[in-house]
């Protein structure tokens, strides 16, 4: 998968996700972002 598909599914998936879940998705997709940052 090339790196400008792999962007554009993750950019769709949250937005989806987003657009379904509301506030609360997006803070649980903040939580798991700022985990996967803060592991090495």
């Amino acid at each position: 998968m090339s790196y400008e598909t792999a962007l554009w599914a993750g950019a769709a998936a949250t937005i989806l996700y987003t657009f379904i879940g509301g506030f609360l998705a997006v803070s649980w997709t903040d939580t798991v972002q700022a985990s996967l940052m803060i592991l090495p």
